[in-house]
């Protein structure tokens, strides 16, 4: 290999190595709405499922928020992050029935 190509494997590999690392969450730390996962919001009163940060809803649920206990209402105000959709499903269920 000349000097051209080894130069061009090395940025490569760099590259590779930085996108990588870019991708991993540390221990400890919740990857935001923005990187993965749901966020679980009340919206005009009803539970609401935002995906990626977005500020319209990707679901609307049925029903009310109104009759939520206060700790939740208060939760949902500020959004829950959910990170997967098995998650999300379960906490749809808690707090719809």
């Amino acid at each position: 290999m000349n000097r051209r190509t080894l130069y061009l494997v090395f940025c490569l590999a760099v590259l590779t190595v930085t996108i990588t690392l870019n991708g991993i969450t540390h221990a400890g730390e919740e990857p935001s709405a923005e990187e993965a996962g749901y966020l679980l919001k009340e919206y005009d009163g009803k539970l609401a499922v935002f995906l990626n940060g977005e500020e319209t809803p990707f679901r609307l649920l049925d029903g009310s928020t109104a009759f939520l206990p206060e700790n939740d209402k208060e939760a949902l105000e500020e959004g829950i992050f959910i990170p997967d959709e098995e998650s999300l499903k379960k906490r749809i269920e808690d707090f719809t029935s």
